[in-house]
């Protein structure tokens, strides 16, 4: 919970919000009603239906029918478009979404192209020589591997990727150098939070806040870099005297 204020203190601090008036505006049904649908009309129930259709979809298409996300979101657009609920001219006027939908494309599929060549496999195996050959004791060990693999996040546009390339490697050599394996693995897990806010593309949901405009890229990396070492400091170095507490080395 302190933590949560010091983080929003900083951001805060580093954002300096300015102060704004928004004048209310009173809903009215005859004025949405050429939109998304009359709540309770037809319309606002089929998207109503297609939103948990959605959902469903995405939370268990995957384990019932083998269906990706991808393929359920773009059935629940399709849905939208056949049943009137949404128009093409309504689509192409979110100019944000297209931009973000095709430039973040690119990114995962340069990540993940990195990945099948093995790159990512090559740099962890070269880290974790390096590390075990300069014969560090653990806890530095630990905080070297943890930092490397927190800023090698630079080079991932996918949290998913990033994990399966190099969380296995990085905790070998973590264990081997001494490292208690609860600790070690709790340390690394806590990584994934940190390097999810670096970049503009760090995580899934990273390129929607993006543009949203509230900040430029030079402030996204420069603030998201802060906020990684404020998070390490905290979550890494002064909670390892709570992880002492519980007993995990």
């Amino acid at each position: 919970m302190r933590y949560l204020k010091a983080a929003g203190l900083q951001v805060h601090v580093m954002m300096k919000p300015q102060p704004y008036e928004a004048q209310r505006e009173r809903w009215r049904p005859d004025k949405h009603a050429d939109g998304w649908g009359v709540a309770g009309g037809r319309r606002g129930s089929a998207a109503q239906a297609i939103l948990m259709a959605t959902v469903a979809l995405w939370a268990g298409g995957e384990t019932l029918l083998g269906m990706n996300n991808a393929t359920a979101g773009l059935c629940g657009v399709s849905l939208l478009l056949l049943s009137g609920v949404l128009t093409w001219d309504q689509c192409l006027q979110e100019s944000a979404a297209w931009d973000c939908f095709l430039w973040f494309a690119v990114m995962i599929t340069l990540s993940s192209g990195l990945e099948k060549l093995g790159v990512m496999a090559v740099f962890s195996e070269a880290i974790s020589v390096f590390i075990s050959g300069i014969g560090l004791t653990w806890p530095y060990a630990l905080i070297g591997l943890s930092v490397v693999y927190i800023y090698s996040h630079y080079f991932f546009a996918s949290n998913t990727a990033h994990i399966s390339a190099m969380f296995p490697a990085l905790l070998l050599v973590a264990v081997s150098c001494g490292a208690p394996p609860l600790l070690a693995t709790f340390a690394l897990a806590f990584c994934n939070h940190v390097m999810s806010g670096l970049t503009h593309y760090s995580s899934g949901n990273a390129p929607v806040y993006f543009k949203l405009g509230y900040c430029t890229i030079k402030q996204w990396w420069g603030y998201g870099f802060i906020m990684s070492v404020l998070q390490f400091v905290v979550w890494l170095l002064i909670g390892s005297v709570w992880w002492r507490y519980l007993g995990f080395f």
